[in-house]
């Protein structure tokens, strides 16, 4: 849409990033002149009273809806953002991609009821197969990892270099659990 339309465009016709001001503006108690102003300021004149009502009423409620979820998503995930700074710091960068996949590929598998397990079985038997084989991989390398890890610390004791970061095989495996999601 270009900007030449003017006042029979309604507000819900314009750009995501119009509508996004104009939903801001509401949602800190703009009037309807302060939403007709950042129109006006995009190129979009002669937006008046009833043009925001009808955009309150309809594309700001799901403005406010998507907010809500976006909100919701970034509660429901900072913890996990945590969990992968704290094996970043402590165990290095490989352990914390191998967990950030392990991690993912649990939490969507949490969402999988049985039902949706026997169809996955009866359609793609291989399918199920090759989630459990990745997510017992992904838990064996995590473990190893440690393991790892704490030898080389008891070798860096003893005066020997220890090795960090991401082969070639842990990234192959966490894209393979990337794409199993």
């Amino acid at each position: 849409m270009s900007a030449a339309r003017t006042a029979s465009a309604a507000i819900s016709r314009m750009p995501a990033k119009v509508q996004d001001e104009v939903s801001r503006c509401l949602e800190n108690g703009g009037t309807w002149r302060d939403a007709a102003a950042i129109c006006e300021r995009a190129g979009y004149s002669g937006v008046n009273a009833q043009n925001v009502t009808n955009y309150r009423k309809g594309a700001h409620r799901e403005w406010l809806a998507r907010q809500e979820r976006l909100e919701t998503a970034r509660a429901q995930y900072a913890w996990k953002v945590d969990l992968v700074r704290k094996y970043a710091d402590e165990g290095g960068p490989a352990e914390a991609g191998l967990a950030a996949a392990l991690e993912m590929l649990e939490s969507a598998l949490s969402g999988v009821n049985a039902g949706d397990i026997k169809s996955l079985i009866a359609d793609k038997p291989e399918k199920i197969f090759t989630v459990i084989k990745t997510l017992s991989d992904l838990r064996r390398d995590l473990a190893d990892m440690r393991r790892e890890a704490r030898e080389d610390a008891a070798s860096v004791e003893d005066g020997k270099p220890a090795q960090t970061g991401l082969t070639d095989e842990d990234l192959a495996r966490i894209e393979e659990a990337m794409n199993l999601l």
